[in-house]
């Protein structure tokens, strides 16, 4: 089993859906000139094939998984071929479809190409390598694929965590017959998920429950996960499915990568949110479509979520409008308007040694077929997120040390805002508190936290509290100048059934400068947990920790309400 920390996250795994959602596909009107029909992200790599059968690859190419006959890395897009019908990016490999002829390239160091190598020296491969024919869909793994010929499924290359389905451990040098009756296939991390018609299965590495059948234990022979799914996506530890338009998640969460505003792993499929359309899993973070809105949440350290922050979010944010087609790798994005494709995140681009690494923040266009457009410079090196990369070679300025000052600071804390004044706990849990000071000035509020009772419930002066045994406790959280809040904090209650907001604007819809606080309403009313609120884009809706709600400006928002597992959205728009 695969147990590693998001800092070795540097996987792509390609989404699969039913031939009427087929994510990473652009189908246009009819045009002149050729246009984009798929993308693929692979770890450090990218793939673009285009309607006249065109395939372009660039970035990271150690192992020859870019086809183009090299292992030089390259800083744009590079023609690797002709009459390519279907792409598919792993870690470090490469597959592709030429009408149902299937071709491998890259590492091989399981025999995930499936040309016959034995694993040792010079197996991987630098340009495509036919595999077979008859196939008809491809998907890229971290160190093993899968194929569909027809509705029968085969597998190939790692099988440690047993991801191959056959039964066993052994890793496979071709593809294997694994079993018929399969309309789509999804290879993640060390797992894969497949669909048969509407009915999910999954097997291979369970470690962080990315299977989603309630244990943690890895399946070497698919487990029936559950009915009504019509889209998969397989992350490197964690699982993406759509039920219509209905997303659900499962598997690691120290990202935030699962979408429902915890880093806590779920070992069964949760309910995200509603009204989305595509999905695409990464290393460690997310894509989602909701019409053309592009939303994206979970790691934020090499700015693949797209946004302007590096603060890692555990919700879906919304990045822009007018998208397409998504695709998530292991450390970067890809994403169409139209036919032009951007893409952002950690970016190994320089083709000389050393190598140079690079981040773009926000999506960045993608120049064909020129090679010398699209070279990326380096940004200053970033706070560290959730996981870490190499750092750029190139020198960041250090700044200048700010005065010490002669006196301590007193911040002008003008009140305490808090989620709740009442908060139920299972005993033997943790939660953090949702408390922030509102300050008048720029200075930094340092809160005091005392319990009434530490042996009842005890609590960090960072706000956590964790439920030692039955009572009830006062928490008080106070600030250098006087201001203070309490939280009655209760070991006891029952798990959330429901959440729900008894108070939405009419209509749906607020204008700007509006304020309103929401309303919640839990079943039971002693439902255990703290209540979390959070905003898809702040910049058009604020919102507090204590439910309040404001207008900024003309756009739309997601208001989130969480407690527990449970979880109600709120979609908004500001006139």
């Amino acid at each position: 089993m695969k147990k590693v920390l998001c800092a070795l996250l540097v996987f792509l795994f390609v989404l699969a859906v039913l031939p009427t959602e087929i994510s990473g596909w652009n189908i246009p009107a009819m045009a002149a000139e050729p246009v984009i029909m798929q993308i693929a992200a692979g770890g450090e790599h990218s793939l673009a094939l285009f309607s006249d059968g065109s395939l372009y690859a660039w970035g990271y190419n150690k192992y020859g998984q870019l086809g183009d006959g090299t292992y030089v890395y390259q800083n744009a897009p590079v023609q690797i071929g002709t009459g390519f019908t279907a792409i598919a990016a792993g870690k470090f490999h490469s597959l592709a479809l030429k009408g149902d002829t299937l071709y491998a390239w890259g590492y091989n160091d399981r025999g995930q190409l499936g040309d016959g190598s034995t694993p040792g020296r010079d197996v991987n491969k630098n340009t495509p390598v036919q595999i077979g024919t008859g196939f008809t869909a491809i998907s890229a793994g971290g160190s093993h694929s899968l194929a569909l010929k027809g509705n029968n499924l085969f597998a190939w290359g790692a099988n440690d965590a047993g991801q191959l389905d056959d039964g066993t451990n052994t890793d496979r040098n071709v593809p294997v017959s694994i079993g018929e009756g399969y309309t789509a296939i999804a290879a993640g991390g060390w797992h894969s998920l497949a669909l048969k018609g509407y009915t999910l299965y999954a097997w291979g590495d369970n470690g962080w429950g990315q299977l989603g059948d309630g244990t943690n234990i890895n399946k070497n022979t698919p487990v029936l996960i559950g009915t009504g799914f019509t889209a998969i996506a397989a992350g490197y530890n964690h699982s993406l499915a759509l039920k219509g338009k209905t997303l659900y998640a499962w598997g690691e969460n120290v990202c935030g990568q699962l979408g429902d505003g915890t880093n806590m792993p779920i070992n069964t499929p949760l309910q995200i949110g509603t009204g989305y359309t595509a999905i695409a899993a990464g290393g460690s973070h997310s894509l989602a479509l909701m019409g053309n809105t592009l939303f994206s949440y979970g790691d934020v350290d090499n700015h693949q979520m797209g946004g302007t922050s590096l603060t890692i979010s555990y919700i879906p944010v919304q990045i822009g409008t007018g998208y397409t087609v998504i695709a998530a790798g292991g450390i970067h994005s890809l994403a169409l308007k139209g036919n032009t494709l951007y893409i952002w995140g950690f970016i190994n681009w320089d083709q000389l040694s050393p190598v140079t690494y690079a981040d773009r923040n926000t999506p960045t266009e993608v120049k064909f077929p020129s090679l010398s457009t699209l070279i990326m410079t380096p940004t200053p090196t970033l706070t560290p997120g959730c996981s870490t990369q190499p750092p750029t070679p190139t020198p960041t300025p250090t700044p200048t040390p700010a005065p010490t000052p002669t006196q301590t600071q007193i911040a002008n804390v003008i009140s305490i805002a808090v989620a709740q004044t009442k908060v139920y706990l299972k005993k033997g849990s943790s939660a953090m508190l949702g408390v922030i000071p509102v300050t008048g000035d720029n200075v930094e509020a340092k809160l005091t936290w005392k319990s009434s009772d530490p042996n009842t419930v005890s609590v960090t002066q960072t706000g956590k509290v964790k439920a030692l045994k039955s009572g009830s406790v006062i928490i008080t959280a106070a600030a250098d100048n006087g201001k203070s809040a309490k939280i009655d904090v209760i070991v006891g209650g029952k798990a959330a059934i429901s959440i729900n907001i008894k108070n939405p604007p009419p209509s749906m819809t607020m204008t700007a400068g509006d304020e309103l606080k929401l309303g919640i309403e839990t079943k039971p009313t002693n439902a255990q947990g703290v209540i979390i609120f959070m905003s898809t884009n702040e910049k058009v809706i604020s919102v507090d920790t204590a439910g309040r709600l404001r207008a900024l400006k003309k756009g739309s928002a997601i208001i989130v309400a969480m407690i527990g597992a449970k979880v109600v959205t709120l979609y908004l728009k500001v006139k």
